[in-house]
């Protein structure tokens, strides 16, 4: 999304900007929505990256079926929303008034109905970004094990 924010004049670094413009090609445009998250991912072995936010099952399925879903797994990462809030207000300078309005919209509804029963690994992001990503990192060998 910042790459295609910043190919129409967007600033690419505000996330209520990628979340309305992400969610209008969502709406819109779902099939590019998917090439432009998978276009740089692209390699000639196949398709090999990590995408960061996604928010619908619509897009989830589309990766899916350019992928192949068996070549998609999803990492739920799961904090408090008391504590993101907190997050976003000492990161971003957020009132909450505006982490409220980020998440009353749209691309926020399916993330825990939608895309959270999907995951193959959900992460507790209450601590240190290393403490979510060992809990990844020890997801990922017990799936390397079986």
């Amino acid at each position: 999304m910042r790459a295609e924010a910043i190919r129409v004049g967007l600033p690419h670094d505000d996330k209520r900007t990628l979340q309305i413009l992400g969610q209008q090609l969502v709406t819109l445009e779902a099939e590019r929505f998917c090439n432009l998250v998978l276009d740089p991912l692209r390699t000639e072995s196949g398709i090999v990256g990590v995408l960061d936010g996604l928010r619908h099952r619509s897009i989830f399925d589309c990766l899916g079926r350019q992928v192949g879903s068996g070549q998609m797994k999803l990492i739920f990462v799961e904090v408090d929303d008391e504590l993101r809030h907190q997050r976003l207000s000492t990161n971003r300078g957020w009132s909450a008034e505006q982490c409220r309005e980020y998440d009353n919209d749209p691309t926020e509804w399916e993330l825990d109905s939608g895309l959270r029963p999907l995951a193959h690994c959900v992460v507790v992001n209450s601590d240190t970004p290393e403490s979510a990503l060992a809990q990844i990192e020890t997801w990922h060998h017990e799936c390397s094990v079986q």
